[in-house]
């Protein structure tokens, strides 16, 4: 939907960035190649061995955790070496690195441009020494996840990275873009050119330059989402970025993997959490306070990986309890769908099964299922439970270690209760 005016609930304060930089067009900068023909990630993979090359001694273990089990997870039979497990000949094959730069001690061995230096890394003659810089880099032979904080690493290792040669943030933002024919975006000038940057409690705000000046998100979306989760108020500031254009957005979130690299139309809506921070197509509050909540509970309580199910699933309880009237409105969704098997959403929930199912209005109904499923469990077994199966990656696992129930019993399980709920 086109937003023409500024909505209730978005408000006014001093301009902080300079609003005299001419804007940048980003539909005219080079763009990755989306057909994937020249993409190094396909000439990394055609690497007849790879390994995992993590340190020794991790810094920062509960974000660094995470990943790594995810990728066990994901890659079963992946090869995973400790730094000094290495051996000459695993040098010559196709080494995935992942970790702090500073908690690797022989980094020199790698044969990579990226320079490790006392408290962080060089790389093109620049040097970031910042405690939030980090560097995603890739040739045939090396995919590199490095940097100065867990935080940033973690936030590369999931973005879709193979449409570029490096990416880099810089103070715990999206700094540049490196192209395989050695070009470069340099998004810093992007955002200082086309965004007025303003602070409150809780947000970092880059509002668009076309939208009202000095727009703000007022600081109640993250109380009212902290208390009502029971998570704690977050000590660090969101960046939320506030976007006029599809293009602006699906540049500053790298979402090229999902729409192609042609121009998009103006009111195309991609709305996410990605590169650190929350990105909107327009002043929609509600959007807003949809992927606020999505960072606030993942950074607090972990990632569930790539389970669009609970993911979706327990934002839309948010909304529920926000507004009651939306889980009679799921519950005649699900009654309207009572022949769509829900056994892969439960077991998996992964992007393919929540995007790939039934659709109204172009919407998938796994959204509303997810959040009748996610309110199922934690009515009848609590939010702490909850959180404690959320980031737990396999989901057979999980049901039984949690709930002591098999997938199968916590689907009869939940259309007994959806029958007794809906029941006058």
């Amino acid at each position: 939907m086109k937003i023409k005016q500024i909505i209730p609930g978005l408000f006014f304060l001093a301009c902080i960035a300079s609003c005299t930089n001419e804007y940048i067009d980003v539909t005219t900068l080079p763009r990755p190649d989306c057909s994937g023909e020249t993409s190094i990630v396909k000439e990394f993979d055609e690497n007849p061995v790879k390994l995992l090359v993590i340190p020794d001694a991790p810094s920062e273990t509960g974000e660094f955790n995470e990943i790594l089990l995810f990728y066990k997870y994901q890659y079963p039979d992946s090869l995973i070496k400790k730094e000094s497990e290495l051996i000459n000949d695993d040098f010559i094959k196709g080494l995935d690195i992942y970790g702090n730069i500073n908690d690797f001690k022989n980094w020199e061995k790698f044969d990579l441009p990226i320079k490790k230096m006392d408290y962080g890394f060089e790389f093109s003659n620049q040097r970031y020494q910042g405690k939030s810089d980090a560097i995603f880099y890739i040739s045939k032979e090396r995919k590199v996840f490095t940097g100065n904080s867990m935080k940033l690493i973690k936030e590369l290792k999931y973005t879709q990275e193979g449409f570029y040669k490096y990416i880099i943030f810089r103070n715990g933002l999206l700094s540049e873009y490196g192209l395989p024919d050695d070009s470069k975006i340099d998004i810093d000038q992007v955002r200082e050119s086309n965004f007025n940057q303003s602070t409150s409690k809780y947000f970092n705000l880059f509002a668009d330059k076309k939208f009202p000046k000095d727009t703000r998100i007022d600081d109640s979306v993250v109380t009212d989402i902290c208390k009502r989760m029971k998570i704690p108020y977050p000590d660090y500031k969101i960046n939320a970025f506030l976007h006029d254009n599809a293009n602006s957005t699906r540049l500053f979130t790298n979402f090229f993997f999902m729409t192609g690299c042609d121009t998009l139309e103006k009111d195309f809506m991609i709305n996410t959490v990605a590169m650190n921070g929350i990105h909107t197509n327009g002043l929609d509050l509600e959007m807003i306070k949809h992927e606020t909540f999505h960072l606030l509970w993942n950074t607090s309580v972990g990632s569930p990986g790539d389970q669009s199910f609970l993911n979706e699933g327990i934002q839309e309880y948010y909304q529920q309890l926000l507004d009651s009237s939306r889980i009679k409105r799921n519950i005649e969704v699900l009654n309207r769908h009572s022949d769509y098997d829900i056994g892969n959403l439960i077991i998996r929930g992964n992007g393919q099964d929540f995007w790939g199912g039934p659709s109204e209005n172009n919407w998938p109904i796994a959204y509303n299922i997810s959040g009748l499923f996610v309110k199922y469990l934690i009515d009848n077994w609590g939010l702490e439970t909850f959180k404690e199966f959320y980031t737990m990656h396999d989901r057979e696992k999980a049901y039984k270690r949690i709930y002591n129930l098999t997938p199968s019993e916590i689907k009869n399980g939940f259309y007994d209760w959806i029958q007794k709920y809906s029941t006058p």
